[in-house]
């Protein structure tokens, strides 16, 4: 893979697969908030969540990223782990869940 930082620059979106397909390569996300990308991405975790037009600091946060292996590396691992609740594995089970109780 040649991607180390993954950039989401839509101000709207529902829930985008393509943050978590990213994540599950190791790619810390830079997004701006929007209801689909701040379930999916949690601030200085796994990636950073800028308001809305806010390029500057979108700009900057994805400086520091790609200025700091560290940090990236770190972001990176975190983001594959938090993708996992999302795996067709967990996803079933709270599905089972879901069916019991009714």
């Amino acid at each position: 893979m040649k991607s180390s930082i993954f950039l989401m620059t839509s101000y709207t979106e529902a829930l985008p697969m393509v943050i978590l397909e990213a994540k599950s390569c190791g790619l810390p996300v830079v997004a701006y908030k929007c209801e689909g990308t701040m379930e999916l991405v949690t601030e200085g975790y796994d990636g950073y969540l800028i308001d809305n037009e806010n390029s500057e600091l979108f700009n900057e946060k994805l400086g520091n990223l790609i200025n700091d292996f560290d940090k990236r590396s770190i972001m990176g691992k975190n983001a594959m782990a938090s993708c996992s609740k999302f795996y067709p594995k967990a996803i079933s089970q709270l599905w089972m869940q879901q069916i019991e109780l009714l």
